[in-house]
């Protein structure tokens, strides 16, 4: 029989604590890098292992702070593990939503002198809805000289109103325009710039 007492000891160990903060709040195909931030954690020799749930680019990343980028729109949930000496986890995720590209782009200068290089101003775009897009070119005394809802059609480099040749100058344009799949609710998107007529 067995006489006496056993005395065992149990180490508690604190868990880590995994939560993370991601910059910009808008991803998008034009700007497809997110930054990721882990923000909290007990225990200084933790290790930070990130998933991004990408399916176009299945690498993970390691660290307090790393960045990705998406190559594909949709929602990504993002995954942080932290793991400390001990072996203990905690888990933190995070739904993001990398938006289809939407923007104008337009020159800042042509030349319509009828030698077929650069002969009209139109905007190009990316993720632009073509049935919902206006385009406004005013004189530097704001008097209007060209419209268009077509997306495709060029000023000529002519006032519209009395088909002579505007001066050479610069021109304010203005361009509404929606994204594809956006609400019929929705405002279009305003765009402003110049453009310089060089003959």
């Amino acid at each position: 029989m067995f006489k006496g007492f056993f005395i065992d000891y149990i180490d508690i160990y604190a868990s880590p604590l995994a939560s993370f903060a991601t910059s910009p709040d808008n991803v998008t195909l034009i700007n497809p890098l997110v930054e990721l931030n882990a923000t909290a954690s007990l225990g200084v020799d933790s290790l930070y292992i990130w998933d991004f749930n990408d399916p176009f680019d299945a690498s993970t990343a390691y660290g307090v702070v790393t960045e990705h980028f998406y190559s594909d729109t949709g929602w990504h949930e993002i995954t942080l593990d932290v793991v400390n000496t001990q072996g203990c986890h905690d888990y933190d995720t995070l739904d993001i939503y990398t938006n289809p590209a939407f923007a104008l782009y337009a020159p800042n200068a042509f030349t319509p002198n009828d030698d077929n290089v650069n002969d009209g101003f139109r905007l190009q775009g990316v993720g632009v809805d073509e049935t919902s897009f206006e385009l406004f070119i005013y004189s530097r005394w704001g008097e209007r000289i060209f419209y268009t809802t077509d997306f495709h059609e060029a000023w000529d480099g002519t006032i519209k109103q009395s088909n002579k040749l505007a001066p050479n100058d610069s021109y304010v344009w203005k361009a509404f325009a929606k994204q594809i799949g956006a609400s019929d609710k929705k405002d279009p998107a305003e765009f402003i710039g110049t453009v310089t007529v060089v003959r």
